[in-house]
């Protein structure tokens, strides 16, 4: 039989956990709203211009680039350029199909690289997601197209 005592302060611990639950899910509907602007407080690293590298970095909801034609089709072309022969040589392989629907699913969202052409030459697909009680950012993919190279290291050193 459970005590008073432990049946209260399970009770209070459940009622903490809630509470820390809903502050997060908070937090992840004001992150998730598709035309927000996450890199409005982050100036300074939309643009990325060194050692012959001239860029700008866009942050995007998958909402503001499945209609665009271009956009979203790249960043899969790239992704299938970096990855396809790592799939392949593994026993499950690639799929196109389910690696569509990866990118588009639950509130994706992506970094997106355009060179002084307005060519995507870079991405990252993250989501802004809920783990046991707390919010937080997962990084699913990075790439960049075959060939194109900048020194990551130096993308968060801005003059």
């Amino acid at each position: 039989m459970v005590s008073k005592g432990k049946a209260k302060e399970k009770k209070q611990q459940r009622k903490e956990m809630l509470a820390r639950m809903g502050a997060a899910q908070q937090l992840l509907s004001k992150a998730n709203v598709p035309d927000k602007d996450h890199m409005d407080t982050l100036i300074p690293f939309k643009k990325y211009n060194r050692n012959n590298v001239d860029l700008s970095i866009e942050c995007v909801h998958y909402e503001q680039v499945k209609d665009d034609g271009d956009t979203f089709e790249t960043i899969y072309q790239i992704l299938e350029g970096n990855m396809k022969a790592e799939y392949d040589a593994c026993y499950w392989g690639w799929n196109e199909k389910d690696k569509r629907d990866e990118l588009k699913e639950k509130n994706p969202w992506f970094l997106v690289a355009k060179n002084s052409e307005g060519q995507t030459v870079a991405f990252s697909h993250f989501k802004f997601d809920f783990d046991e009680e707390i919010a937080v950012l997962y990084c699913y993919e990075v790439g960049n197209l075959n060939g194109f190279r900048f020194d990551f290291a130096n993308l968060a050193k801005y003059e």
